[in-house]
């Protein structure tokens, strides 16, 4: 009978990571009990996921870094590192190259590998099935190849952005991170659109303009707008119960619109402050909300919580704006079977631009993260998870054994793709496994 691992974690960015991290070093490097078995599988090779993959210096994190320790509780974790590594480079107030992240998180995979040795198994196929089988999980991989394992972690992270279907032509690109992953050439092209205004779109401007592209950028996206600059430092606003409780008293969208929009002003219209002080509700407030609350959150306040909740750092967007050759456009993309690139203009109106090159920036296809993973659909079919509301993702397992973590849960918790909340979960998902084994 094959080995039977006390837990298998599906996802090799940094929630698989500190799930393991979690297990292997929550006593400390040196405590007494016995370490845990770890399967640990993730088909890009345990690379960090697509966020800490990239190795341009100028695409940073959007958090200071004495907000990105990896560990709950941590503290000042990660500036100690820098602090180590990086003398009188940075401090807590950097916005670090994601590069740099990355090395921080290698090692604590390296500590994490040093504790377990031999109980530690990585693998780098792709997981595609997961069922119960005679007491116990049975992950199946690409190759045909199957382990056992006492707990299943899903850790998959992002899905990969919506194929626009544009024509096979190198002027258009239709995922931006495989095509700089890949080192792809440049566009050859008079002009570069890029759809989207997100933190992926900033990130190719900045390459583009890194690797000596100086024509013109149009970015677009249905609403135009970047996400907003941060502001060091946020003055304190300790009243974010208060929000809370004024939004709970009528849970439909355009309540919370009102409530916040009350207490900003309240707070002297700073803005970020306000944000800031109601993060730790926000799942509490998305669960409140019914269905068509969601739905009607999605489709007119989602983009705009997004550009003020998930900033930029202010000399980022110092940059962008002092680029002449910078255009951003509320609007849609279309590229029709010849390669002709429109823009259709918001209110009206369309633009055609000749000879265009396109870079997709639309991010993550949220809504297709069950139909487009047959490790998910396999989940489903099985009866072992159910879609997430809105079609995003999954609900939280109740499956004993079955642990989710991350995007996965974005119909669920809303906020559920940054460090703060990734380490929080990490943390639950580990204390969980430990007090089963």
């Amino acid at each position: 009978m094959s080995t039977l691992y006390d837990a298998a974690i599906i996802g090799g960015g940094f929630s698989g990571l500190m799930v393991a991290a979690n297990l292997a070093l929550r006593d400390g490097p040196d405590h007494d009990r016995p370490h845990p078995s770890l399967f640990w599988c993730d088909e890009t090779g345990h690379k960090g996921g697509t966020a800490y993959t990239t190795r341009e210096a100028h695409h940073r994190l959007n958090v200071r870094a004495d907000g990105m320790s990896a560990w709950l509780g941590g503290g000042a974790d990660f500036t100690r590192w820098l602090a180590a590594h990086y003398p009188g480079t940075y401090d807590g107030h950097s916005y670090v190259p994601r590069m740099v992240y990355a090395q921080y998180l290698a090692s604590i995979r390296l500590k994490m590998a040093t504790a377990l040795g031999d109980r530690l198994v990585c693998d780098n196929n792709r997981a595609v099935a997961v069922a119960q089988r005679h007491g116990a999980w049975q992950v199946t991989m690409a190759g045909g190849t199957a382990i056992r394992a006492k707990h299943i972690v899903l850790a998959t992270g992002n899905p990969p952005p919506a194929d626009p279907g544009w024509p096979d032509d190198p002027r258009f690109i239709r995922d931006a991170w495989r095509w700089r992953f890949s080192g792809g050439p440049m566009p050859d092209a008079p002009h570069v659109v890029i759809v989207g205004t997100g933190l992926s779109a900033v990130d190719m401007v900045l390459s583009l303009r890194a690797q000596g592209y100086d024509g013109p950028v149009t970015a677009v996206s249905p609403h135009g707008w970047w996400p907003r600059p941060h502001r060091d430092p946020v003055a304190a606003y300790d009243d974010g119960r208060l929000l809370a409780a004024a939004m709970m008293q009528d849970r439909c969208a355009r309540n919370y619109l009102r409530a916040m929009r009350t207490h900003i002003q309240l707070a002297g219209d700073d803005w970020r402050a306000v944000i800031g002080s109601i993060r730790d509700h926000a799942g509490m407030l998305w669960h409140a909300l019914p269905s068509e609350e969601k739905a009607r959150f999605m489709r007119h306040l989602w983009g705009r919580w997004n550009i003020h909740r998930h900033r930029m750092a202010a000399e980022i967007h110092a940059q962008l704006e002092s680029d002449a050759a910078l255009t951003v456009t509320a609007g849609r993309v279309a590229v029709d079977e010849d390669g002709a690139v429109t823009i259709r203009l918001r209110g009206g109106g369309t633009k055609t631009i000749p000879g265009a090159a396109v870079i997709n920036c639309t991010g993550p296809n949220y809504r297709r993260m069950l139909a487009g993973d047959p490790l998910l659909s396999s989940l489903v079919t099985g009866g072992y998870v159910a879609p997430g509301p809105l079609g995003f993702g999954i609900a939280t397992p109740v499956v004993p054994g079955l642990h989710a973590i991350g995007t996965l849960l974005l119909g669920e918790r809303l906020e559920t793709t940054a460090v703060p909340e990734l380490r929080q979960q990490a943390a639950a998902v580990a204390t969980r496994i430990a007090a089963a084994l």
